[in-house]
């Protein structure tokens, strides 16, 4: 694309993506991956307790209808296949891995 506007679109639209996705399995410190105690007492304070759980309550529900619930999610890590064969110092085995248990975690 030959605009800045196209140029910025290939960035934040293909790049980022699979930037986060390399890098976050990367980052050991979990709680960079949470929703920061002050985030949360704020929510609640403006909407109250009943509308922030149900809120959570929603968007967990869309996650998992739209990549757990129709194999979305076990197909993408099975596709992905062993990856022991790839040298690179073990880092592909440590992002499969850290993936699985994060999700085996969260759902």
């Amino acid at each position: 694309m030959a605009s800045r506007f196209g140029s910025h679109l290939k960035v934040w639209f293909l790049l980022v993506p699979v930037l986060s996705i390399a890098v976050m399995p990367a980052i050991p410190e979990r709680s960079l991956f949470e929703v920061p105690e002050a985030e949360t007492h704020s929510l609640i304070a403006s909407v109250g307790q009943q509308r922030a759980d149900e809120a959570v309550r929603q968007a967990n529900e869309a996650f998992r209808h739209a990549f757990v619930d129709n194999g979305l999610l076990s197909r993408t890590l099975n596709a992905s296949g062993s990856v022991g064969g790839l040298n690179d110092g073990g880092f592909s085995t440590f992002a499969h891995t850290w993936t699985r248990k994060f999700l085996a975690a969260r759902l």
